[in-house]
């Protein structure tokens, strides 16, 4: 990862089509991988989660890191992770 910026790559695309799981310490593994592309000037982006991938980035505010359209191609930064935990009773 930290060569990249160093070879002129400035987006990071990550298929998950293989995955079938993954855990905090994966999410964990992105998130910073996510940081350290934006402090090189590039985005990460995820590609073809699985459905509970997807779901529990969405339930934890990183689905941010979701393929779509770079924020610097509309002008919008990504949403920050969510600081709070959800409560219980938002969780199913």
């Amino acid at each position: 990862m930290r060569e990249c910026p160093d070879d002129g790559m400035r987006t990071l695309d990550v298929d998950l089509t293989a995955v079938s799981f993954c855990d905090v310490s994966g999410l964990s593994s992105f998130l910073h991988a996510s940081a350290e592309a934006r402090g090189a000037g590039g985005t990460l982006w995820l590609h073809h989660p699985p459905p509970s991938l997807r779901r529990v980035l969405t339930l934890t505010g990183c689905a941010f890191l979701l393929n779509g359209t770079p924020a610097s191609r509309t002008g919008d930064p990504p949403a920050p992770p969510r600081s709070t935990p959800l409560s219980s009773a938002g969780a199913r």
